[in-house]
């Protein structure tokens, strides 16, 4: 940890980074039973090493009598010893881990590039061996689940993306289906749909409820306005129209299906007509 602190919620970490050091502090049970398996440890060692010498000495001796002992027998030979040596190793590295330090004091690494999405461990604090400590997620990427209705299954293949929008938001995210579930709930008829979202603007949180709206069905033309110009006052819905260069009308309009930022003008809006779509608070506000 950078100048003895430990990363914080929110900070920004980078896989191998060290997010602290925790230090294993036994009882004297403990510390008895660690010291009899050193010693176990150890003694394998011992042991360990010198089947790899007998098993070296073997292999020159058959490599001396090559043209006498058979290829087989020189093959068998190496392979031994290539697994003795690996049996050094291991008790080597038992001897480290029970002797060496690395159990009573262990460095805790990012295993990713993030974000911590939480903190739950303070300087000096007592840690279980099943404590969670950090919550670490690469926040760039996120997925949306949704619930599909089984009649729906193959629309939301055939569209493979989906218009995804959050409260407080005045833009939809685009989304691409990621994975659809093989399995329909039988208490919902639904299936598990999962998008992929670019998060690029950090909009979007885990936890987060979110709307997504799937296009289906055949494409057809239709006079469209942005959401941005439509207002909503008891139940119903206006907008303003440019009508000449300093006079806006105030028009209630019908709207139909929403595809993303626009909604379909069912009545009240005729072709070529301006909406304002900033501003529209000053308006309001000047009538």
């Amino acid at each position: 940890p950078r100048s003895g602190a430990l990363p914080f919620l929110g900070d920004r970490v980078k896989k191998g980074q060290v997010l602290l050091v925790l230090e294993q502090t036994p009882g004297a049970a403990e510390s008895g039973d660690l010291r009899a398996r050193e010693l176990e440890a150890r003694t394998a060692v011992i042991q360990a090493r010198a089947r790899r010498d007998q098993a070296k000495r073997e292999l020159d001796r058959r490599r001396a009598l090559e043209g006498v002992v058979s290829k087989k027998e020189i093959e068998q030979a190496e392979l031994e010893l290539e697994l003795a040596e690996r049996d050094v190793e291991l008790a080597t590295k038992q001897v480290g881990l029970f002797g060496g330090g690395s159990l009573r004091r262990v460095t805790v690494t990012a295993p990713i590039d993030g974000v911590i999405a939480e903190a739950e461990v303070s300087l000096g604090e007592q840690v279980a061996a099943d404590q969670k400590l950090y919550t670490i997620l690469e926040p760039s990427r996120l997925w949306v689940e949704a619930d599909v209705f089984e009649s729906d299954i193959a629309r939301v293949e055939e569209a493979g993306t989906a218009d995804i929008r959050l409260e407080g938001r005045p833009n939809a995210f685009r989304g691409r289906l990621f994975r659809l579930g093989q399995l329909v709930d039988p208490s919902t008829r639904t299936v598990k749909a999962i998008f992929e979202v670019d998060n690029a603007s950090g909009a979007f949180r885990p936890g987060m409820f979110a709307e997504v709206a799937i296009g289906a069905g055949t494409p057809r033309e239709a006079l469209v306005v942005p959401d941005a110009a439509v207002i909503e006052e008891g139940g119903r819905r206006f907008v303003y129209v440019h009508e000449t260069p300093e006079e806006f009308a105030r028009r209630e309009v019908v709207l139909g299906e929403r595809d993303g930022d626009d909604w379909a003008v069912r009545a009240g809006l005729e072709p070529g007509e301006r909406v304002v779509t900033q501003g529209t608070y000053q308006l309001r506000t000047a009538r």
